[in-house]
């Protein structure tokens, strides 16, 4: 089973993604985290650039980012937070969506950024309707179960701002400027959260 964490910046996604793991290994059951983390396996870091240079070009997943492609046409072309590009970011979706089919099977594969994380950073950034992602996102879905982390904007923010990170540019922004974001990003969650019944669950932190 892949399962993937949804959820607001700061909200605990790392967090609820290691308590389970810790119970995947108490059962022991195996397990394999795909997170695309500053801390990864080499093998694995190796398997992301291999993916987004070659994988990416397989007639099945190109047709998928010319999906996403239509469907943000029309849509701002300046990222309004992070330093992203439009491409970027619809590969990064289609790249998520080609590690549920890789990655699915017997073993539990977790990523605590999955495929509708980015989805949402999309709509975020880039002002796509959601409604225009949504039905594409599910189309390409596959056996996934997503586990949302709601939790407060404040609290969120807090959080970021105590960890005081510095190793990517959201924890460059200004407090007006991350507090806008996170509640823009709650927002789609949340609209997220009242479409998608299937092998959905709702954690609170």
């Amino acid at each position: 089973m892949y399962i993937e964490y949804l959820g607001i910046p700061g909200c605990g996604k790392t967090y609820w993604k290691n308590k389970y793991l810790e119970q995947l290994k108490m059962e022991g059951k195996p397990y394999l985290d795909v997170s695309r983390q500053k801390v990864m396996l080499l093998w694995l870091k190796v398997f992301y650039k291999f993916a987004e240079r070659f994988l990416l070009k397989i007639p099945r997943y190109k047709k998928e980012i010319l999906e996403y492609k239509d469907a943000c046409i029309g849509c701002s072309h300046e990222p309004k937070y992070l330093p992203f590009s439009l491409d970027y970011c619809i590969k990064d979706i289609v790249l998520a969506s080609l590690l549920h089919d890789i990655f699915a099977g017997k073993k539990h594969y977790v990523n605590d950024e999955g495929q509708l994380q980015r989805v949402v950073f999309l709509v975020v950034q880039y002002g796509v309707l959601l409604e225009n992602l949504l039905p594409i996102y599910l189309k390409h879905r596959g056996d996934v179960k997503t586990i949302y982390v709601k939790t407060e904007v404040d609290r969120a923010f807090a959080n970021i701002r105590k960890r005081n990170r510095h190793v990517c540019p959201m924890d460059e922004l200004s407090d007006a400027e991350l507090k806008a974001y996170e509640t823009e990003f709650l927002e789609c969650c949340e609209k997220i959260a009242n479409k998608i019944k299937c092998n959905f669950d709702v954690k609170k932190k």
